[in-house]
């Protein structure tokens, strides 16, 4: 399965979430989604349980074990992480086809720019 590697961190700049950051790319990271974070030597399968209050809940995934360990990631570290490139491209591909809808209050703050500009 092809990857593409990052660093998982909270994101206190946009909307105070956590966020999966490729450096040319950053996508929010949301409840469900799967990747691979490095806690020890090595990188780790997740997924990711909750995310409430800065604090970011994963559970790791242990081969041939019903279930697994819930983890409590740190606000204040950054994580490196892999994520499956198809899960990257699904997020990147739904934020362009409903991207955000431009607040009213801009455009009436365009108006009131062009008026302001007129000679009298």
């Amino acid at each position: 399965m092809k990857t593409e590697q990052g660093l998982l961190r909270f994101d206190r700049i946009n909307e105070s979430t956590w966020c999966f950051d490729m450096g040319d790319q950053v996508i929010p990271v949301a409840t469900g989604m799967a990747l691979s974070i490095q806690l020890t030597d090595g990188f780790e399968p997740v997924e990711v349980l909750e995310i409430s209050d800065n604090g970011l809940a994963v559970m790791l995934k242990k081969r041939g074990e019903n279930g697994g360990c819930k983890y409590l990631l740190d606000p204040t570290e950054r994580y490196l992480a892999t994520m499956p490139t198809t899960t990257v491209d699904e997020v990147i591909l739904r934020s362009e086809t409903f991207p955000d809808e431009p607040s009213s209050h801009s455009h009436v703050q365009d108006e009131e720019n062009d008026a302001s500009d007129l000679p009298f």
